[in-house]
């Protein structure tokens, strides 16, 4: 290949990531310049970014429709969170460095439930959370939360810390730490980049899930963000501009888990991929 046909490939790849890099942003663009916007300037004049007069108070009016829905989408999720993430460790610490009959064949099994699609289960979920007389409770989010996000957790911690010299932990066992000990002192600290990762994809599956709480959840009070936005739509579906800043006032805590997440997220999908 010449030069000149390299030169032009390379040109051609740049101005196609370029290209769905600004089809990929557009939407987050043109929802946060909408929201500081009267219905009549987003419908006369969509393209203006700087409109003239600036209508801040579409957040004021968003914020006490959907404080409630935000409340209670932070706290689910921070359990969710907290639940994947510890469980994910201790169990993936287990099928790694411990040895126990049936460990590869539990695994393969776990294994084979990440193939499962979601959808498969609902309806036999919901009959069985209905019989135990969880609806309208947040168990009935935070334990299929838990138990299911855990799988890929597992699976990520188990590959991770499979990679650690075993060493490190024979000299503490030696020392005469516990397995307790051994986790809270070794595991943790070592598995910090790999928990943020796991914490970032349970947090963004449990904040946008939609379906499972829109079966299970009918009381106002315990809604999530995502169905609380949809009812949202039917009280302001004439206010255009309320419902723009509900949206951007619902994806702040995922973006800022983001920014600050980042440099672990990526160092443990590299790491992984590294281990892997």
């Amino acid at each position: 290949m010449t030069n000149l046909a390299r030169r032009v490939l390379v040109g051609a790849n740049h101005l196609t990531l370029w290209i769905i890099c600004l089809l990929s942003v557009y939407p987050f663009v043109f929802l946060f310049v909408s929201s500081y916007k009267s219905d009549v300037q987003i419908f006369s004049s969509w393209w203006s970014v700087f409109p003239g007069e600036y209508y801040w108070s579409n957040y004021s009016h968003a914020w006490n429709v959907i404080d409630k829905y935000m409340v209670n989408s932070v706290l689910i999720t921070l359990l969710s969170v907290v639940g994947v993430v510890v469980l994910s460790t201790l169990t993936g610490y287990a099928f790694a460095k411990m040895y126990f009959w049936g460990k590869e064949v539990l695994f393969v099994l776990l294994f084979l439930l990440m193939l499962i699609p979601d959808i498969l289960t609902l309806a036999p979920s919901f009959v069985l959370y209905k019989s135990l007389g969880l609806l309208n409770n947040w168990l009935v989010l935070l334990i299929p939360y838990v138990t299911g996000g855990q799988i890929i957790g597992i699976f990520i911690m188990r590959n991770y810390i499979e990679g650690m010299p075993r060493e490190i932990f024979e000299s503490a066992r030696i020392d005469g730490a516990s397995e307790l000990q051994v986790f809270w002192s070794i595991i943790l600290p070592l598995t910090r980049s790999m928990a943020v990762t796991v914490a970032i994809l349970t947090a963004v599956g449990v904040w946008n899930d939609y379906v499972w709480p829109l079966i299970t959840i009918s009381e106002d009070g315990l809604r999530t963000v995502a169905i609380g936005l949809q009812y949202f739509t039917t009280q302001y579906q004439t206010k255009v501009g309320y419902l723009m800043a509900g949206n951007v006032i619902s994806a702040i805590p995922i973006l800022l888990l983001f920014v600050f997440g980042t440099k672990y997220f990526v160092q443990g999908v590299m790491s992984g991929s590294v281990k892997g």
